[in-house]
């Protein structure tokens, strides 16, 4: 049992306990009631005793597994990891304690060293939440509150108009305590404002308690027969000069502003100690709906258990991590309620409850963020248009989206005319998942990936889909070259075929880099041909391929159940009901090349001019195989075209192109992560994947030793090289 498990069975046996103790409470005290003497019981005329009751690739949606359990470990895939990347932490989690700790620290010889670090205070960290939190400072009673507490004008809770405190006229001239020569006008104000912005009944209590001293009185002014109410005469001092001064009673209550009523008032509250009472009006812990604090733990202990993946889709500019899909919160209650009966849990929080707990402990949502916005036109809107920066930035921006929408149209246009020219549209779908059920325990399980690269073949109205899962590949540069070099190696190759122009969208770790580029200039070599790589503007990024992912995305949505990856090429061979189906290629691990050892001693830093190429910047690059290595390509799209050579680096001749340039990528399956693995063949022991498909999850390995896989051994250092880049 996990220590999780074992935490919500402790929680539930206390809970448990508290229920049966509050039972043996309410049968004692009925009992003694029962044994009451009947004249006791009719004491009253009714007879009756009262008894108590109660939420990268930045523009990539698929650069994120869905159901990648948070574990400590590194959330990016293959060269999407960011070896200077360090995800921020989530504050929904543990609180840390400000207290020196030792963090222990490996080096790259293996050496242990020993760093003190401070930990940060708890107090300090910004909770987030999935909904904004209520501000109670913006209250309405919360500001007349405040507005009373520091005497100024405000309007109360009816909307009347409340008047500044004030300075009164003081006492006469002829008092004997001399309080004008005390107190001059300008002592007066300071005295006045520094009372005021205590801001608190109860420290403005422990101001006059400290000025005002009762002492027995000194003289009785009765007649002799009668009996005085005073029991002690009132003593009143001013700190003037770091000395007490006596004053007057009416001196003192028109300095301050206040009535007799608030002295008497606040030496009621003083306690034997000397301390003062806190103001407790408006206050009470009548809270019979209240929800017990272990009811809340299993409630929080319960969200904890659903996998979750951080947004590393938009990772810039958000914390929200996610939910499988298929979730939502009326659901989970439902399995919460399932949950709290296998523990016997017997008290249960109610819907609203959960609702509230989920919304304001938790920062998680139950989709993935579109980018159907662009967050550049979004702040253009919101913003004064009277910014020329800003300006500047967003005309060029609707420059650049709209030569890249003209740039696709023409190209379509020829491409539906001239069948030498091929025009294609490619991206990564959002991962797909094993295995798919709506059993309840299914949703608590990392699931198993399977990833769909996607081309579409815009003058032929053509799709073609690469198909893999994670025990085979990654996703990276590598996986996705190795997917476009089949492509140009089944699909386009035919001699009629002159020229390749492909579309995409930004993301440096996965089709704007050197390797891609490399691949891109052997094929071009290979199979002699043109090779034109194009990138939309970022924030518009829709293009005909996307219709192929909505397609697939309705037939999941109809499918219930996946148990096997192969269930996922069945479905996407059989999602297009109308015109030409899918070409489903299921792609193996000799299939997959290492695409980084193309550009050992190849030039991709300065072009020919001398100037540092910027690969993050490219809009446009031209490949023609040419054996001396040059290449073209543009900043933007209406720049006239520069050169690079590629070969620069290289001495003598420049070697002929062959396929025997590419090495093939994996020589054996890619382990799991443990934790996912052993929640997969606890699905299968428990018999809840049948057991025709046992074979293939326990067929899996598993990473044995914790940072030691060998994900960082191929193309792991793309995003973060290219992005620099």
């Amino acid at each position: 049992m996990s220590l999780r498990s074992k935490r919500i069975v402790e929680l539930a046996s206390k809970i448990t306990c508290l229920d049966n103790s509050d039972d043996n409470a309410r049968t004692s005290q009925q009992a003694s009631t029962s044994e009451c003497t009947l004249d006791d019981h009719n004491k009253e005329n009714d007879g009756s005793n009262n008894l108590d009751n109660e939420d990268g690739c930045l523009e990539n949606e698929s650069d994120i597994e869905e159901t990648e359990v948070l574990s400590g470990r590194d959330y990016s895939e293959c060269s999407d990891d960011d070896p200077t990347y360090i995800p921020e932490e989530y504050t929904d989690r543990d609180n840390i304690l400000s207290e020196n700790v030792q963090v222990i620290i490996e080096d790259k010889e293996n050496n242990i060293l020993v760093e003190k670090k401070k930990r940060r205070s708890s107090a300090k960290v910004k909770k987030l939440s999935r909904k904004r939190i209520r501000n109670t400072d913006q209250w309405v009673d919360t500001l007349a509150k405040k507005g009373l507490d520091s005497g100024i004008e405000h309007e109360n809770r009816k909307g009347k108009l409340i008047k500044a405190r004030k300075i009164g006229k003081g006492c006469a001239s002829s008092c004997r305590f001399k309080c004008r020569d005390l107190l001059v006008a300008e002592k007066q104000e300071s005295i006045f404002k520094d009372f005021w912005e205590l801001g608190s009944h109860t420290r403005q209590w422990d101001f006059v308690s400290h000025c005002v001293k009762q002492v027995n009185k000194k003289q009785v002014t009765v007649a002799q027969n009668s009996q005085s109410r005073r029991k002690f005469s009132r003593e009143y001092y001013f700190k003037i000069e770091n000395q007490e001064k006596r004053v007057c009673k009416t001196m003192f209550l028109h300095t301050l502003g206040i009535s007799e009523r608030w002295v008497s008032t606040a030496l009621s509250k003083v306690k034997d100690s000397g301390a003062v009472e806190e103001d407790n009006r408006g206050k009470h812990q009548s809270r019979p709906n209240k929800i017990n604090e272990d009811v809340k733990e299993i409630v929080r202990e319960h969200i904890k258990l659903f996998p979750v993946v951080p947004s590393h889709y938009t990772r810039k500019n958000t914390q929200k991590l996610y939910l499988e899909d298929g979730l939502n919160i009326q659901r989970m209650y439902r399995l919460y309620l399932e949950f709290a009966k296998t523990m016997d849990v017997t008290n249960v929080a109610s819907s609203r409850q959960y609702r509230d707990i989920f919304n304001g402990e938790f920062n998680l949502s139950f989709f993935k963020p579109k980018k159907d916005q662009c967050d550049l036109c979004i702040r253009y809107t919101d913003t004064d248009k009277g910014n020329p920066e800003l300006q500047e930035k967003y005309d060029s921006h609707i420059t650049n989206k709209n030569s890249a929408r003209s740039l696709k149209d023409q190209d379509k246009l020829i491409a539906l005319n001239n069948k030498s020219i091929i025009v294609a549209c490619f991206d990564l779908q959002k991962v797909l998942v094993t295995p798919k059920s709506e059993v309840s325990i299914f949703y608590y399980k990392s699931k198993y990936a399977t990833y769909n690269f996607t081309v579409y073949d815009i003058g032929n109205h053509k799709g073609y889909c690469y198909v893999w899962h994670e025990s085979v590949a990654k996703r990276g540069a590598n996986e996705i070259g190795s997917c476009l070099w089949k492509f140009l190696d089944t699909a386009a190759n035919n001699k009629n075929i002159q020229e390749v122009i492909f579309y995409s969208d930004n993301c440096g770790g996965q089709n704007r880099n050197r390797f891609i580029f490399s691949m891109f200039q052997l094929a071009a070599c290979v199979f002699n041909k043109k090779i034109t790589h194009r990138f939309f503007e970022k924030g518009h990024t829709q293009n005909e391929g996307d219709s192929m992912h909505a397609v697939i995305e309705n037939a999941k949505n109809r499918q219930q159940v996946v148990y096997t990856p192969e269930q996922w090429v069945t479905l996407i061979r059989m999602a297009k009901v109308t015109g030409t189906p899918y070409d489903v290629t299921e792609m193996s691990q000799k299939d997959f090349y290492n695409l980084k050892k193309l550009v050992i001693g190849q030039n991709w830093k300065t072009d020919e001019d001398g100037q540092q190429l910027k690969i993050s910047k490219v809009r446009e690059i031209v490949l023609l195989g040419n054996p001396d290595g040059r290449v073209d390509f543009k900043y933007e799209y209406t720049d006239a075209p520069k050169s690079l050579n590629i070969y620069k680096k290289r001495r003598g001749r420049p070697s002929c192109c062959s396929r025997a340039d590419l090495q093939q990528l994996y020589d054996k399956p890619l382990p799991v992560d443990k934790k996912k693995l052993d929640g997969l063949l606890e699905l299968c022991n428990k018999r809840d994947i049948p057991e025709m498909y046992h074979g293939f999850y326990r067929s899996l390995s598993y990473n044995k030793a914790k940072n030691t896989t060998e994900e960082t051994v191929n193309n792991e250092e793309t995003s973060t090289e290219e992005q620099s880049e």
